[in-house]
C-alpha cells in the first residue's frame, strides 16, 4: 500500500502534464495556423505577380561581352547567345486567395517588343513624321542609288527596338532609301551579327542598290535633313570611319561591286577573328590589314566620324571628333548594354531627337 501511493500520484501527475502541453500545441495550432511552406509561398507569389511577357534564353556556350570599354564595336551587336528561343510557357498556378491590402508585383525583365513603354518615355514619332521633299523621281534616284542594311535579329531592344525600327523606316520613307531589315539567324553555327555580311551579299547580288548603307539597331538618325547619299564616293568601295580605338561597322556605306563581294567573303572566311566579342567587326579589322596600305587607300575611304557614325559623348572619353552633337547625322550607342541604364539612356535620346524629324 506504501508503494501503491506513490505509483498512482505519479501517474495522476504525469496525466496532468500531458493534458497542458496537448492544450498549449492546440492553441499554438489556432493561433499561427499550419506553417507556411515555400511550396505555398512560391503559389501565393504566382498568383499575385504579373505574368511575365515572352523571355528569351541563352545557350551555354553563347560568346561573353566582355570586350573593352571604350572600343567602338563592343556591343554593336551585342545578343547574348547565336541561338535563341521562347522560353515554354509555364503552367498556369492555382488560384491563392489574396490578403488584404496586400499585392506582389513581378515586373518581367525583358518585355515583349509590343509591350507599349510609358508616355512620357516614348516620342510621338507618328506625329513628327515628315512629309518626303523629294519628287517621285529623285525618290526612285535615292532608293536606285542606296538601300539601308538593318540587323534586327532576337533577343534585339525589347524596350524600344520599335523606336530604332520607326525611326529608320521615317528616314527611309522621307529620301526614298530601300529599306532592308534582317529580321532572322542566316548561319545558326555562328553569331547573329555575322549575319549582316550574309545580308550585304545577297543584296548585292539582286542588284536593287549601287551601295548599301549597313546600320545596327543601336544607333539613332538624328538628322532627317542629311541626305546619306551625299557621302557616297563612287572612287572608292567602302566608307568608313574610326573610333577612338579601331574601324567600327556599327554605321559604314560599302559598294555592290565585285570587289565588294570578294571582301565580304574574305571576311565571312575569319570567322576566328580576334577579340572574338567583336564578331564580324573584327573580321573587318583584320582583312583591311591582310589587303595591305596600297589596296586599302584604293578602296576604302575614311571619313570623319561625326559624319557618318557619332557616339554617346562618354563612350570615347568626350573626344569632339566622336561626341554627337545636334545637327549630327546619327547618333550610335556601342556598349550600351554594359552601360548603367542604357535603355533610359537611349529612350532619352530619342525624345530629344524627335522633334528633327520634322527639321
Amino acid at each position: 500500500m506504501a508503494l501503491w501511493f506513490p505509483r498512482r500520484l505519479a501517474l495522476v501527475l504525469l496525466a496532468l502534464v500531458l493534458v497542458v502541453l496537448a492544450s498549449s500545441l492546440s492553441l499554438v495550432s489556432v493561433t499561427f495556423g499550419p506553417r507556411t511552406t515555400p511550396e505555398h509561398l512560391h503559389s501565393a507569389l504566382r498568383a499575385a505577380a504579373v505574368p511575365p511577357s515572352t523571355s528569351r534564353t541563352s545557350t551555354s556556350n553563347a560568346p561573353s561581352n566582355t570586350s573593352p570599354m571604350g572600343h567602338a564595336h563592343q556591343n554593336s551587336h551585342v545578343h547574348p547567345a547565336a541561338h535563341v528561343a521562347p522560353s515554354p510557357a509555364a503552367p498556369a498556378p492555382a488560384a491563392a486567395p489574396a490578403a488584404a491590402n496586400a499585392s506582389v508585383s513581378t515586373p518581367s525583365m525583358q518585355p515583349s517588343p509590343s509591350s507599349p513603354l510609358p508616355a512620357t518615355s516614348t516620342p510621338n514619332l507618328a506625329s513628327s513624321k515628315p512629309s518626303s521633299p523629294f519628287t517621285a523621281a529623285e525618290r526612285k534616284q535615292n532608293h536606285d542609288l542606296l538601300g539601308m542594311v538593318v540587323l534586327n535579329t532576337p533577343p534585339g531592344y525589347p524596350l524600344w527596338g520599335h523606336l530604332s525600327v520607326q525611326n529608320k523606316q521615317a528616314y527611309a520613307d522621307r529620301h526614298g532609301y530601300g529599306l532592308h531589315f534582317q529580321t532572322t539567324v542566316l548561319d545558326e553555327t555562328r553569331h547573329p551579327a555575322w549575319s549582316k555580311i550574309i545580308a550585304m551579299q545577297n543584296l548585292m547580288r539582286q542588284g536593287q542598290h549601287k551601295w548599301l548603307w549597313s546600320l545596327d539597331m543601336d544607333t539613332i538618325i538624328t538628322n532627317h535633313s542629311k541626305k546619306i547619299g551625299d557621302l557616297v564616293d563612287d572612287k572608292y568601295d567602302i566608307i568608313i570611319s574610326h573610333d577612338c580605338n579601331a574601324y567600327n561597322t556599327g554605321s559604314f556605306l560599302i559598294k555592290a561591286s565585285n570587289w565588294s563581294l570578294g571582301f565580304l567573303e574574305n571576311v565571312y572566311k575569319r570567322k576566328d577573328a580576334q577579340p572574338a566579342a567583336w564578331w564580324e567587326n573584327a573580321a573587318v579589322i583584320e582583312e583591311f590589314e591582310a589587303i595591305g596600305d596600297l589596296k586599302f587607300r584604293k578602296h576604302v575611304k575614311v571619313v570623319p566620324q561625326r559624319q557618318l557614325n557619332s557616339y554617346l559623348p562618354s563612350i570615347c572619353h568626350f573626344t569632339e571628333v566622336s561626341s554627337w552633337v545636334a545637327g549630327d547625322l546619327l547618333l550610335h550607342f556601342p556598349g550600351l548594354r554594359n552601360i548603367a541604364n542604357g535603355h533610359q539612356i537611349v529612350l532619352d535620346y530619342f525624345n530629344r531627337t524627335a522633334n528633327a524629324l520634322s527639321d
